[in-house]
């Protein structure tokens, strides 16, 4: 008789993945959950970062497999946008790609490298 395989959390692996593009990315400012209105039991991370290190691209998702080494367990979709173009996103000149909104902003703990949500899902 095998054992069931674990639920894996989307949620959980969403925040695990921006705590490690954090600390490697020193021009990171802003890190939100994405959301993909169409596919809410979807099983990928989806992730917008802010960073003033990235060139400017747009509202493109880029597409990543599961990382298992660095417990990274599902594929991920992560938007990186200028803090101009962040700017532009919330002036509406610019728009995330269809189906997806913006969800809430990942707080970084910058003294023990640890990363939460401003708020609690459902809340």
């Amino acid at each position: 008789m095998s054992n069931p395989t674990p639920e894996i959390d989307v949620y959980d692996q969403s925040n695990k993945l921006a705590r490690l593009h954090h600390e490697y990315s020193e021009g990171m400012q802003h890190a939100f959950m994405g959301i993909r209105k169409f596919d809410s039991d979807a099983k990928i991370i989806k992730l917008l970062y802010v960073d003033e290190l990235v060139p400017p691209s747009g509202c493109v998702p880029l597409y990543f497999p599961p990382h298992p080494s660095s417990g990274i367990l599902l594929p991920s979709e992560i938007i990186s946008l200028t803090p101009s173009e962040y700017n532009q996103l919330n002036q509406e000149m610019i728009k995330l790609p269809e189906g997806w909104e913006l969800g809430e902003e990942i707080e970084f703990n910058v003294s023990d490298g640890n990363c939460t949500p401003s708020k609690t899902p459902g809340t």
